[in-house]
């Protein structure tokens, strides 16, 4: 389904019949405050709307769209009359994933459509919907950070309505101080996390043929490739049997390219493939727990120290927001100050040093503790 928004009963039976001939399901409004009421029931795929119209705009429009429907992720374009380099940036700045300008040719409007709905069909999304009340708003910009999202993060609690955009991980617009003090003062409310995977259409036309597949060898024993994992390095183990210079089974153990360990046993010719396999993966499997032995203990003893520093960063972090909210910020800045000597680049705890900073300044000048 496609809403589409405009108060010129002309233009919009034009571009409704445009819509109609190929085949989309079409619902139209007048204003902004009809078309929220038509989206209620049925999330539509796009929503076309004008700029400027009575009652609600399509920059209000956008804006109480996302707000009612965050968990929603559907594209909006701004079709106007208005084609002023700042109005056209405005639009899109406010979320609009394009912006046509008034009079639009068929076959523009429907070429601008049909990308856009084919992007979207690209986009993976994945929708969490929780409560501030289980976790702190100061935890959900950490999990984003921690998994390198890229999408949105919702709240609504009471009065306080918020969408905020992620990249890799990053908040990409935290200008908005008196906002997220809000956010960190929060104890109850709901929150979305939208999050989207890389697309890669943008790039489609660069993309290799695949390679086509090797010739079939059916006389050739099947080789063995594994890798083995130690800490964070990653071994590569390939097994072979070859015929020269004299019959033998070899197998290679590389990291990062290089060569790190071989091994190779002679074999009397005339064997068959069955046991020559067997043999392969005796092999195979030997150099596996050779390798996991020779460097497992000095991995885990090294994860394991890692893994103490992390568990102290995140109580340290944890008991800050607890005396951030207690509003003992002298203390959260002690706590906090511990965890930036063990991470000092971590974006979410920078991000609360300076909320943080901005509320010792404020008490200072009133002469609260």
């Amino acid at each position: 389904m496609i809403v589409l928004v405009d108060d010129d009963p002309e233009l919009l039976h034009y571009v409704e019949s445009i819509l109609r001939k190929e085949s989309y399901d079409v619902v139209s409004a007048t204003n902004g405050r009809e078309a929220l009421a038509a989206c209620e029931a049925l999330a539509p795929a796009l929503v076309i709307s004008d700029m400027v119209m009575p009652e609600m705009g399509g920059l209000e429009l956008r804006q109480a769209y996302a707000l009612r429907f965050p968990e929603r992720t559907t594209p909006f374009v701004f079709l106007s009359s208005l084609g002023d380099p700042e109005t056209v940036a405005e639009g899109l700045d406010a979320g609009a994933d394009d912006y046509l300008v008034k009079p639009v040719a068929r076959g523009v409007l429907l070429a601008k459509v049909r990308a856009v709905l084919r992007r979207m069909a690209r986009q993976s999304v994945a929708a969490f919907t929780g409560s501030l009340s289980k976790i702190s708003f100061a935890n959900i910009l950490r999990f984003c950070e921690l998994k390198g999202m890229t999408g949105e993060v919702s709240i609504v609690a009471g009065a306080v309505r918020a969408r905020l955009e992620f990249r890799a991980g990053q908040l990409t617009c935290s200008g908005d101080d008196d906002l997220l003090e809000q956010l960190w003062d929060l104890k109850d409310g709901e929150f979305v996390i939208a999050s989207q995977s890389v697309d890669f259409g943008d790039i489609a036309d660069a993309a290799l043929p695949p390679a086509p597949a090797p010739p079939p060898e059916p006389t050739r024993p099947m080789g063995c490739l594994s890798g083995v994992r130690v800490g964070d390095r990653l071994f590569q183990v390939q097994t072979e049997a070859v015929a020269r210079p004299s019959p033998c089974i070899v197998t290679i153990v590389t990291l990062d390219g290089k060569t790190m360990l071989k091994r190779t046993q002679d074999m009397e010719g005339g064997l068959e493939r069955g046991a020559v396999e067997r043999r392969m993966r005796a092999q195979h499997q030997a150099v596996e727990a050779e390798i996991e032995s020779r460097l497992g203990d000095a991995a885990r003893h090294k994860a394991a120290a890692a893994e103490s520093t992390r568990e102290r960063f995140n109580r340290l972090f944890d008991q800050g927001f607890d005396r951030y909210r207690e509003r003992d910020y002298a203390g959260a800045l002690t706590l906090w100050s511990e965890a930036e000597a063990l991470d000092p680049e971590h974006a979410t705890l920078q991000l609360n040093m300076r909320i943080l900073r901005q509320k010792l300044e404020e008490a200072a000048r009133t002469g609260g503790s």
